[in-house]
């Protein structure tokens, strides 16, 4: 059996980021983080292999963007790590920001889980 790749799944929201651990653990070996803090621990502690960012992980700030603070950080840091960004918000200025950061595909909630699998496995060989 080939080795599952590593995936981190960052959102504020952790009933949303176990929704999505449980249904990526067919393919990847999945962990969770809800805060920007925590992100970067678990980043820095493990070798992963991509990551997927909410884009705000504090609802109750509105300038907050620690997602995107996060994809800056990988992209610093530990380059070798796939990027992914995800938002529900309709604000095109999220994904802009995300994609000229480095970000390698921006997906918006709700996610299509079939979707979003076969993009991960496309850039996460």
């Amino acid at each position: 059996m080939p080795k599952k790749h590593l995936l981190l799944i960052v959102d504020d929201e952790k009933a949303y980021a176990n929704s999505l651990a449980f249904a990526l653990r067919k393919d990847f070996e999945t962990h969770t983080a809800c805060t920007y803090q925590e992100a970067i621990e678990t980043l820095t502690t493990g070798s992963f292999d991509a990551a997927l960012l909410d884009v705000r992980l504090d609802e109750r700030d509105d300038a907050n963007q620690d997602g995107l603070r996060i994809l800056q950080w990988l992209k610093q840091n530990q380059p070798q790590i796939h990027g992914f960004v995800m938002s529900s918000y309709k604000d095109m200025g999220y994904k802009q920001k995300a994609m000229t950061i480095g970000c390698e595909y921006f997906f918006e909630k709700p996610i299509d889980i079939l979707h979003m699998r076969s993009i991960l496995e496309k850039y996460v060989q």
